[in-house]
């Protein structure tokens, strides 16, 4: 297995017994805005954001999520309005997801959710797919470098949209699964490319969480329906900058670089970094300006493509990625490909 980027070795992922062909961990939003386009999971915009596709999926399934049914939360959860998944058939789909890591090249991204760093939540994503990656970044809470070389994953969310699960097997009701253990701090994620089942996994994990201290969970999010320059400008500008990703949007069908509104103005999901709208403050990492330029340790993990590929990107776009530090052909990842497991 080779293993790259910042992490602690007995955290990695072959210190935990989970396979795979390579990993790199907690890259950059340049690193992965590249290599998502060199895998062809999507297309660049003139604005230099990435729009995808989630093909059958383009919102969550609650009727494919699982909580593992186990005595230490048993008496905790409302199974009512949640269904249970047996110990032996999470085991089973546990076992056949790393089976599938073997031969991928996995992102890892070790993040935290909750704005309070007394009852944040450290979660890790390991991804098959690298723009959930650079998704779930712009979402959660980044740690520095500092942070990064002493991280111990609180829960691991495994995102595998190719893996398949089986009816009788795994005891799903489809080939699309969400299965929760609390006990073993685990969420397994199959047949679906849509980013905010990883989003939703970290939010239900603060919701069981946070009740018993006290706490109300909320999260907040920017209105993209009918999203105008004149009226937001700030949000236009963030969803137009640098490494947003755009989730179903419609792009211009003559040269599929221009932005435009769906049918009805909106966008489908939008996900950016905070600093890319002025004057927000974060509770606690104190005021953010939205200056269009990565931060150092994103630039510096770019620019070694950078020195090493030619520059061949459009006009229109190419002194802004410059800016940034990223570079690759162009011809190579304009069009897009569908990645492996989608369905047809």
């Amino acid at each position: 297995m080779r293993e790259q980027g910042l992490h602690i070795l007995n955290q990695s992922l072959q210190a935990q017994g989970y396979p795979a062909r390579s990993v790199r961990y907690n890259a950059g939003a340049a690193a992965l805005l590249e290599t998502a386009l060199l895998k062809g999971e999507g297309r660049l915009s003139e604005n230099a954001t990435l729009v995808v596709n989630t093909g059958k999926y383009s919102g969550r399934s609650p009727k494919d999520k699982r909580i593992m049914s186990e005595p230490s939360t048993q008496a905790e959860i409302w199974w009512e309005g949640n269904r249970a998944m047996g110990p032996s058939k999470f085991g089973t789909l546990k076992a056949d997801m790393l089976a599938y890591l073997e031969n991928r090249d996995i992102e890892v991204q070790d993040l935290v959710c909750g704005a309070d760093p007394v009852h944040a939540v450290n979660i890790r994503l390991i991804a098959a797919v690298t723009w959930h990656a650079l998704f779930l970044r712009h979402i959660l809470r980044r740690p520095s470098q500092a942070e990064l070389q002493a991280y111990v994953p609180d829960f691991t969310i495994i995102n595998l949209p190719g893996f398949l699960a089986g009816r009788e097997r795994h005891g799903t009701l489809s080939e699309t699964v969400v299965a929760l253990s609390f006990g073993q701090k685990l969420v397994l994620i199959t047949g679906t490319e849509y980013s905010g089942e990883n989003k939703k996994s970290a939010f239900t994990i603060l919701n069981h969480l946070y009740p018993s201290r006290g706490i109300r969970p909320m999260h907040c999010s920017a209105k993209t329906i009918r999203l105008s320059q004149q009226s937001e400008p700030d949000i236009w500008r963030a969803v137009h900058s640098f490494g947003t990703v755009l989730e179903n949007v419609v792009t211009d069908n003559k040269s599929q670089t221009r932005l435009s509104a769906a049918i009805d103005g909106s966008l489908d999901a939008v996900a950016f970094k905070t600093d890319r709208v002025r004057g927000i403050e974060i509770p606690c990492n104190g005021p953010a300006d939205a200056r269009p330029y990565l931060d150092p340790y994103e630039t510096w993990q770019a620019k070694p493509a950078f020195k090493q590929a030619k520059t061949k990107l459009r006009s229109r776009i190419e002194p802004k990625l410059l800016e940034m530090g990223l570079s690759f052909p162009l011809s190579k990842v304009w069009p897009v490909r569908r990645i492996e497991g989608e369905r047809t």
